[in-house]
């Protein structure tokens, strides 16, 4: 997940210098990053809740951003 977001941030940054901050290729590399740093952020949640509650689904995971 994390070479996703990373891969997706420098592509970002690529698109934006190419055709600017509001072009709709930039809008949509920016969206696309949103989709996963927030599935990032749902999965630490998930882990924090598990190991809150004594699970292991999933908590032995270690997640860095």
């Amino acid at each position: 997940m994390n070479r996703k977001i990373e891969e997706m941030r420098l592509t970002l940054f690529e698109t934006a210098q190419k055709f600017g901050i509001n072009a709709t290729e930039t809008i949509r590399c920016s969206q696309e990053l949103d989709i996963l740093l927030n599935g990032c952020r749902a999965e630490l949640i998930r882990c924090e809740q598990a190991k809150d509650t004594g699970e292991s689904g999933g908590s032995d995971r270690l997640i860095q951003l």
